[in-house]
């Protein structure tokens, strides 16, 4: 009977094993590079539709990082009473009586006219909403503002 030589028939092994290891692991980096660099990766929420999903991280970030609070956005999502359209994401945040949002995105409502900000202030009075209200006016609501 004729012997063979196993150490030769079985020292590809290893090599295969490590080279199929090498492969899925190149494999799974690329996929995770793919996704980072995908466009559900960073959100492509505008501050509007932020903060109806009630993603108040995202919004703020996005309103910090340039993004204005009293510019209308579309929202293409709809929740808790607000339709599809464009709004503001202060109009936004007073709608979904967000008061601490609201008192966060203040500092952020220079551009805001005075006009607007009557009419949103009411709307948080309507609202029961005095948290939004006083953030709105910089302080306690004066009532005589909505009559």
């Amino acid at each position: 009977m004729a012997r063979t030589d196993t150490s030769r028939q079985t020292a590809w092994w290893p090599m295969a094993i490590a080279l199929l290891a090498s492969t899925a692991g190149v494999a799974l980096w690329l996929a995770l590079e793919n996704y980072r660099a995908a466009p559900w990766a960073e959100s492509a929420l505008n501050p509007s539709e932020a903060i109806v999903l009630e993603d108040l991280a995202q919004a703020m970030r996005r309103i910090e990082a340039g993004a204005s609070a009293t510019t209308p956005y579309p929202v293409r999502v709809t929740g808790r009473g607000i339709a599809p359209g464009p709004i503001t994401p202060i109009e936004a945040a007073v709608r979904l009586e967000q008061g601490d949002l609201v008192a966060a995105l203040a500092p952020h409502l220079t551009t805001l006219d005075a006009a607007t900000r009557r009419r949103l202030t009411c709307l948080a009075v309507s609202q029961h909403d005095e948290r939004s209200a006083e953030a709105l006016n910089g302080g306690p609501l004066a009532a005589h503002l909505c009559d």
